[in-house]
């Protein structure tokens, strides 16, 4: 922003300047002009004429042409018209070089005024200073995810109207799993825009996975409406296959698989729907060719799974509604940040319980449990039933346990987060 107004401030200058020039020649063309009058060039010029027809009445008396009286009345009239033509152009007087300087002053404030209106009412000013907050942001290596969210916040409020802001959001809400977040931003991308199918399925997707992984009547609506305005939308139909895998509806998630993976334009993510398919056709005992196979079904695979108790400190019992939310959780400890291989949701009301996580638990179908050899799992009380931490959950600290038979580790929720993200 600031090259952006040091650059407007130079351009405006120079239109000062040029606007501004005749002012500083207006003394040199008075001295001019006024010299011009003084050697009054016309008043010259009428005099030779008045010399040259003077002659001319002599040479003709002289030749007999012309009597004296008539010479003498021919004189007359030269006299008089040249007395009358030096009168006619005797002008007035030029006008001082400073005079009407006001008028220059004016349309310099004009053209300032004009040029300010003008990009404020046509410019991209709030898209500008966005992009020159990222822009800083990109030339910090250091910046973190968190940095990049907490810089560009704020533009929600000075810009709450500018779509601009909710589609940088987004992306960076939906990469921090703040599912309810990156639904929000999608929603006044949707409010300030059209309402396009891609959107709704967006919409819908990040909701189920701000659910725990479950749709509800406002998720289906909107994924509804998506199919219904673009059945092939890839979106829409890998979320409605990801919603049919954890329902077991396998073969219905092949079908929608199937339709997302022949119309995604990303090499990966078709890479992810094909390996999906395999997954779900595993899970129900189908071969490459869809044909049901009977020996897969009588000796099925056996599963990963990881076994953890959920227990809940005393302290906070008695302060939670029985309905509150529990999330349990497990990531991979490569990529801490990363999303969830297995989230598993139960309530309040629940606790204690034995909990066990399995590929069924996954957020997709090519992020599962199986795929890490030891996963890190914690506890979560989350009041406002949102998949993103928020200030006032309550959690447990983060244990470490193997994804096959090992014994269960015990998960206890005893402390509470703060506005940072840490202990309270």
């Amino acid at each position: 922003m600031t090259d952006l107004w040091s650059g407007l401030a130079l351009l405006t200058l120079l239109a000062l300047v040029f606007v501004a020039l005749p002012l500083f020649r207006a003394a040199r063309l008075h001295r001019t002009q006024s010299a011009l009058e003084a050697e009054d060039g016309q008043s010259g010029e009428n005099v030779r004429l008045y010399r040259r027809e003077r002659q001319a009445i002599e040479f003709e008396r002289e030749q007999g042409e012309l009597t004296e009286d008539e010479a003498h009345q021919r004189r007359l009239e030269l006299d008089t018209r040249l007395l009358e033509e030096t009168e006619t152009i005797k002008g007035a007087a030029l006008d001082a070089p400073a005079r009407g300087r006001w008028l220059v002053a004016l349309a310099a404030l004009l053209l300032v005024a004009g040029s300010g209106v003008t990009y404020l009412s046509v410019g991209s000013a709030d898209n500008l200073a966005l992009y020159d907050t990222a822009q800083t942001l990109k030339a910090t290596p250091e910046a973190t995810l968190s940095d990049y969210i907490e810089a560009l916040e704020p533009y929600t409020e000075t810009q709450a109207d500018n779509p601009r802001v909710w589609e940088t959001l987004f992306p960076l809400y939906r990469q921090a799993s703040r599912f309810g977040d990156a639904e929000h931003a999608l929603e006044r991308i949707i409010a300030l825009g059209e309402r396009t199918p891609e959107l709704v399925a967006l919409r819908a997707q990040m909701r189920y996975f701000d659910h725990g992984m479950q749709l509800d009547d406002t998720g289906r609506a909107l994924l509804d409406d998506a199919l219904a305005r673009a059945p092939d939308n890839p979106t829409a139909n890998s979320l409605a296959g990801l919603v049919a895998f954890h329902g077991a509806d396998y073969a219905e998630a092949i079908d929608r698989w199937q339709t997302a993976a022949a119309r995604y334009q990303e090499p990966g993510s078709v890479r992810a729907m094909q390996e999906g398919i395999r997954i779900a056709r595993e899970r129900a005992g189908l071969t490459a060719d869809g044909q049901h196979d009977a020996e897969t079904q009588r000796a099925p695979k056996a599963q990963a799974a990881s076994q953890v108790d959920v227990a809940i400190a005393s302290r906070v019992d008695g302060d939670v509604p029985d309905a509150t939310t529990v999330f349990i959780i497990a990531r991979d400890p490569t990529t801490p940040d990363g999303p969830p291989l297995a989230v598993k949701r139960l309530t309040y009301a629940q606790l204690p319980a034995e909990v066990t996580l399995t590929d069924r638990d996954a957020m997709a179908p090519t992020l599962v449990l199986s795929s890490a050899s030891t996963v890190e799992v914690q506890a979560r009380l989350s009041r406002s039933g949102n998949a993103a931490p928020q200030p006032g959950d309550w959690v447990s600290d983060t244990q470490r346990v193997a994804v096959s038979d090992a014994p269960a580790v015990r998960l206890t929720i005893d402390h509470r987060l703060d506005s940072d993200g840490g202990r309270d």
